[in-house]
């Protein structure tokens, strides 16, 4: 069974799949149910520009939650898989977001996301990969999650299993395949590597500067950006993958996703630690440790 909404009041007309929250504004987007039990759920304030939004298979979930930046986004999620876009994320409107949640894997983007134009996320190769001594398959699907305040530049790639830690930088073209990112580092190249440690990143943009604005600027002056992590990478996928269960309905996960924005937010929640190959966690910015 096949539904499309091309308008928002299309939207409140479901039969086999099922809109949850405020209808958004909807500009040349669209939304399409190929199967049934499938949840869109949108936030109050949610914006769609030039975006679609494809649910291929059943049992999956989209969750946008409210922004002040309008989406532009091409999503696909198929079955009981799930995509999330966190409060106040914007993504650059010259090409959209391309996203693709598969095999029961999920897309978690937090809060605060500055996205550039073109970038790619896909839980999935998406064909399989074996083994040739033991015929067993070596390439299996994992979820990908980016913490808040990140900072995604053109046409970056993330690739299954990779988790950026908040306050984090991907530049332009990199590509992480299954890359544990630290919080406030900045990645480049493909494969992509740590190219600085200690750093964090504005959304003011520089173009329209003029030598007044550009000295205004040489000193950040607030520290709201630097995080204190104290998890490793590991543990802020399995907490991500535990609140999307696969297992679970896609209302139930949505009730769980709402749930992070009540009360006072951890501002540290995905922040990643260093990962040290003797064995420890390295917490940015705190030079303690605590045993893995």
């Amino acid at each position: 069974m096949s539904e499309r909404a091309q308008k928002p009041d299309d939207l409140r007309i479901l039969s086999d799949n099922t809109f949850m929250g405020e209808v958004p504004v909807m500009t040349r987007s669209s939304v399409e149910f190929n199967g049934v039990g499938n949840v869109l759920f949108c936030e109050k304030g949610v914006t769609l520009r030039d975006s679609r939004i494809v649910f291929n298979g059943s049992g999956g979930l989209v969750y946008l939650s409210s922004s002040k930046h309008s989406i532009c986004a091409e999503v696909f999620v198929w079955n009981d898989s799930t995509f999330f876009l966190g409060e106040n994320s914007y993504i650059n409107p010259g090409e959209p977001l391309h996203a693709i949640a598969s095999e029961r894997r999920s897309i978690f983007i937090g809060d605060d996301a500055l996205i550039s134009f073109g970038v790619w996320m896909r839980t999935a190769d998406p064909h399989l990969v074996y083994s040739a001594h033991d015929l067993r398959r070596i390439n299996q699907s994992k979820s990908i999650v980016v913490g808040d305040h990140v900072w995604l530049g053109q046409q970056a790639m993330l690739l299954k299993g990779t988790v950026v830690g908040s306050g984090s930088i991907v530049s332009a073209r990199a590509v992480c395949a299954g890359k544990r990112i630290p919080s406030n580092t900045s990645w480049a190249g493909n494969p992509a590597r740590q190219i600085s440690e200690d750093v964090f990143f504005s959304k003011q943009s520089a173009h329209a500067f003029d030598a007044e604005r550009t000295e205004h600027f040489e000193t950040f002056r607030k520290r709201d950006y630097i995080f204190r992590p104290s998890r490793s990478a590991a543990d802020v996928l399995a907490e991500v993958d535990g609140i999307l269960s696969p297992d679970d309905s896609p209302s139930q996960r949505a009730k769980r996703l709402g749930a992070l924005h009540l009360g006072d937010v951890d501002h540290d929640r995905f922040a990643v630690a260093v990962e040290r190959s003797e064995g420890t966690l390295t917490g940015l910015f705190r030079g303690r440790r605590a045993r893995l």
